[in-house]
């Protein structure tokens, strides 16, 4: 199962840390993110990626994301 994919995803956005803002003014709009990673793992609910991948299939920069955050994921 092991592929190379891209991967776009929303993200949750902060407003501001920690200044105070007027409710009014914020714009709910999460993140629009593109990811590119070896996707070692998939089911129903999160899709796993990793940024590294060894000969040996061992790997780094392990990533979980859940599908409901996915809006399209592509083999390159």
């Amino acid at each position: 199962m092991t592929r190379a994919v891209r991967v776009s995803w929303e993200d949750i956005t902060a407003h501001g840390g920690h200044v105070w803002q007027k409710v009014k003014h914020i714009k709910p709009k999460p993140t629009r993110v593109t990811t590119v990673g070896w996707l070692i793992y998939e089911d129903d609910e999160y899709i796993v990626l990793a940024q590294d991948l060894s000969k040996d299939k061992s790997a780094s920069g392990i990533a979980t994301y859940p599908k409901g955050a996915v809006l399209s994921m592509e083999n390159i």
